[in-house]
């Protein structure tokens, strides 16, 4: 029994011939091996059978009645402000809600969470704490409705 690994071509080996044949070039056995390949798919795609499976049949359930076409239920994206506005008010409380322009709610929020600080560190630091986390969820809670009026819009 041999040790060695079986070798494995891509190609039959050549049979050389007893007069000598002019070398291919690698564009020209490239040409050659492609029109091979187009000459294999032809036979393939040109059966009757491959045919008729690549074809869908007018009397298919999955077609709709009487040549009418389907149209897929997409709805208009959010918009990107709305998101934006989100997204800045999940960061700097308040700031998203005056960007929108809904300026008092804003500079409410905005004050009770830069007034939250002093007081944690003055006052003290339980109701600081309280004062930002309730400024915090107030803009969260407002700039998930900014976001839900911007995709309600589009509707």
């Amino acid at each position: 029994m041999s040790e060695k690994p079986a070798q494995l071509t891509a190609r039959p080996p050549v049979q050389h011939s007893g007069a000598t044949a002019k070398q291919l070039t690698p564009s020209e056995r490239a040409a050659r091996e492609i029109a091979q390949i187009d000459q294999e798919m032809d036979l393939i795609m040109n059966k009757p059978d491959t045919q008729a499976a690549l074809t869908n049949p007018a009397d298919n359930a999955l077609q709709p009645p009487d040549g009418r076409t389907i149209t897929p239920g997409v709805s208009a994206g959010a918009d990107p402000a709305g998101m934006t506005q989100m997204v800045l008010n999940f960061v700097i409380p308040g700031s998203g809600t005056i960007m929108r322009g809904i300026y008092g709610t804003g500079f409410v929020q905005l004050g009770m969470a830069i007034g939250a600080l002093p007081t944690m560190l003055l006052v003290k630091w339980w109701l600081g704490l309280l004062l930002g986390l309730v400024a915090w969820i107030w803009s969260a809670a407002t700039g998930i409705k900014l976001y839900n009026q911007s995709t309600s819009r589009h509707r």
